[in-house]
């Protein structure tokens, strides 16, 4: 059943609650960046007012923001801090939880949004390396939806629906973006940790399934390199990397490259 959170007696007993632990388990790899809290949302568009699923590894925190007033912003795909869109009020109780220098990440489809939100547990340490590393923070995405997936399918289940007033007239609100260039480190072990067998991508009207190489070959595609230089990045033949794109062209039920990489840039924060 839907949850309206205008009466939040019964709170401790929705699943985004009672599945708190188990998404801190599978959010341990961010311990490598000091991250401590993670939260991921998805919002149903529905007449303005869509249910929002949500699983976070930060139980209480995230039961005071939903007992909040504050209103929730959307600024297209972009990364926005919490100082950008949060009352001092709302910084401060943060603090109070051991979560600071917030990173709001978001993307907006026709027909949902989608958000993930970051947290340091130390002070003079910020999320900001890893939300802008757009190949590591993707692979945690589909890492975290691989290991959710059950989670996730139960989350949907349960939408919770807040008053009008918790969102804006305009979905798009204007929001400070965040300009930052990342420092340049090799975060392999980190990759090895979140490795999976699959990488679930959610497509317009599918979910394909990846394999980290397809993820590779695509992700350098989509940054304008050509097969001849994947196949020097990689170390494999340029044969190969044409293999590689026409199996995810077969997974994704695509014809063309073009569109292939349409729909996978699409899919990734």
């Amino acid at each position: 059943m839907p949850t309206n959170y205008t009466d939040l007696s019964s709170i401790k007993e929705h699943p985004f609650y009672q599945l708190s632990d188990k998404v801190a388990e599978i959010c341990a790899p961010l311990d490598k960046f000091a991250i401590n809290h993670f939260t991921y949302t998805f919002i149903h568009k529905d007449g303005g007012n869509g249910g929002i699923s949500v699983l976070t590894s930060d139980k209480t925190w995230v039961s005071y923001f939903l007992k909040s007033n504050h209103v929730l912003l959307f600024d297209n795909k972009r990364v926005h801090s919490w100082s950008s869109s949060m009352t001092p009020k709302m910084m401060s109780k943060a603090a109070e939880y051991n979560h600071y220098n917030g990173v709001f990440i978001e993307k907006i489809n026709p027909s949902y949004i989608e958000t993930l939100e970051f947290a340091s547990s130390n002070p003079y340490s910020c999320p900001l390396d890893f939300c802008y590393n757009k190949n590591l923070l993707n692979l945690f995405v589909l890492y975290f939806k691989d290991k959710a997936r059950q989670l996730i399918k139960i989350a949907e289940k349960h939408p919770i629906y807040l008053p009008e007033r918790r969102l804006p007239d305009n979905l798009l609100a204007q929001i400070q973006n965040v300009t930052y260039t990342p420092r340049d480190q090799s975060y392999n072990e980190f990759r090895q940790t979140i490795k999976t067998k699959k990488l679930p991508l959610r497509l317009k009207t599918q979910e394909a399934f990846l394999s980290h190489r397809e993820f590779d070959i695509l992700s350098l595609l989509v940054k304008g390199k050509t097969m001849r230089e994947i196949a020097q990045i990689l170390k494999i033949s340029p044969r190969t990397v044409e293999t590689y794109i026409y199996t995810a062209k077969d997974k994704t039920n695509t014809f063309t490259t073009s569109r292939l990489l349409d729909l996978f840039a699409d899919s990734l924060f």
